[in-house]
């Protein structure tokens, strides 16, 4: 494995094909009025914790990248990657439907195992492109389960 592999930057501006795969979920997800969506990380932050795996560092980069969402919204800031113009709180929630759209409770935990997981890995990564890419990697997957 090289270097780039372990750069999250080595993807910065890289992910133009995957995101027209995913872009109705996007366009869905950046719609979504602010109050609706915290309501939404609120759901999915008790689903979370309701898991063995969601430890220390899944909640604290959950924790993070929902309370950089409530105070700054839209706005360029931690959540927002702009060599890719994603937003991590996009990605967030389109997991978090995924999640929801789930009728068997066995898939559906592994789901949330899932996210919890990656939201644990982000810790290689904090900023905005380690969130929306490891993020974007999981709900592509997540989207072809469902």
């Amino acid at each position: 494995m090289s270097r780039l592999d372990l750069s999250t930057h080595y993807y910065d501006g890289k992910l133009t094909e995957d995101k027209k795969a995913i872009l109705r979920y996007i366009d869905v997800a950046a719609s979504v009025p602010k109050d609706m969506k915290y309501e939404a990380f609120t759901h999915l932050r008790t689903t979370l914790a309701s898991r063995p795996s969601f430890d220390i560092q899944a909640r604290a980069h959950f924790n993070s990248m929902v309370s950089d969402f409530w105070r700054l919204g839209r706005s360029p800031g931690p959540n927002y990657d702009s060599t890719n113009d994603l937003y991590a709180d996009d990605l967030l929630y389109i997991c978090w439907q995924v999640s929801e759209e789930v009728d068997d409770k066995d898939q559906r935990f592994n789901i949330i195992d899932i996210i919890n997981c990656s939201l644990s890995e982000i810790s290689q990564g904090g900023c905005a492109q380690g969130r929306t890419h490891r993020l974007l990697g999981i709900m592509q997957a997540l989207l072809e389960l469902v």
